[in-house]
């Protein structure tokens, strides 16, 4: 078994579809049948099980391929440190956001001013797993009283509250405390339970006994949820520091709801057993500095 036939039996697992994966590796399907025939015959174990239309992974497939993406990941180190030992830096830098999404473009424009024949890939999504998704590096973020401590591979980025977004003509500006049972009677814009923010303010509800607002509109985007709250469709609540939108938009106003103490923390995680290039560790140290200018 090579490291083909290994990247094929992969896809296999993915897709759960031979004639799918046949197509999009362009193999005949009979030779890729053959191949995974050969790999548990070689292996002396089967790998997959057929359920209905699909060709699953079984126990033992679930182990193969578990250990095969370790195999795969030190290949692709092994390339990489390579090239670097030889003077051919690799230049190629995978970046994971949970959160965040709306610092990136700026985070990454100064960062090419750095590194301008940097090639950077962004995957934005919630949840992401390293297994999965080939990253160098994942932003994340959660309710600070859920993650009090860091390990050696995760790197504190910043610490903001979460406030109440208002926009500038709402009569709630001009109350010189809000409690958050005067917020229930009007329209929130809420971010959906699929995005790392409605995923902590989900919790802090929970954890906190609070009433959900009974008025709300759910939104899966950031900037969404920005532009509807300017527009007058809602009030919301938001991160008071990591949001662009915020501070380069006049129209929203952020307050303080009495009472409340939601914070939440970002921070930079990596797998510790992957081969980190030059390129990534400079990547690293530029994050550091730039959540160090606005943790002041």
């Amino acid at each position: 078994m090579n490291i083909k036939n290994i990247r094929c039996l992969l896809h296999v697992a993915e897709t759960e579809n031979i004639s799918r994966s046949a197509r999009e590796l362009f193999i005949a399907q009979p030779a890729l049948s053959r191949l995974i025939a050969d790999a548990e015959k070689e292996l002396g174990y089967p790998l997959f099980d057929r359920v209905g239309k699909k060709i699953v992974l079984n126990r033992n497939g679930v182990i193969f391929a578990r250990h095969a993406r370790d195999i795969l990941d030190s290949w692709d180190d092994l390339h990489k440190e390579l090239d670097e030992s030889n003077q051919k830096p690799d230049l190629s830098l995978t970046v994971g956001a949970e959160a965040c999404s709306q610092l990136l473009p700026s985070i990454l424009q100064l960062f090419r001013f750095q590194q301008p024949d940097a090639a950077i890939q962004v995957i934005s999504a919630y949840p992401l797993d390293f297994t999965k998704s080939d990253l160098d590096y994942l932003l994340k973020a959660a309710s600070s009283s859920g993650k009090a401590s860091f390990a050696p591979n995760e790197v504190l980025l910043l610490q903001e509250e979460i406030l109440l977004a208002l926009p500038q003509d709402h009569p709630l500006n001009i109350e010189g405390e809000i409690f958050y049972e005067d917020t229930l009677e009007y329209t929130y814009v809420l971010p959906s339970d699929s995005t790392s923010l409605g995923d902590t303010l989900s919790q802090y509800f929970n954890e906190n006994n609070l009433t959900r607002p009974p008025h709300s509109t759910t939104v899966n985007n950031s900037f969404l949820q920005c532009e509807f709250v300017a527009k007058g469709l809602g009030i919301s609540l938001i991160p008071a520091r990591s949001w662009n939108y915020v501070h380069g938009n006049r129209s929203l106003v952020l307050k303080k709801i009495k009472g409340w103490d939601l914070k939440r923390v970002i921070w930079l995680s990596f797998n510790p057993s992957r081969y980190q290039s030059g390129l990534a560790k400079a990547f690293k140290q530029f994050l550091i500095r730039y959540f160090s200018t606005m943790d002041t």
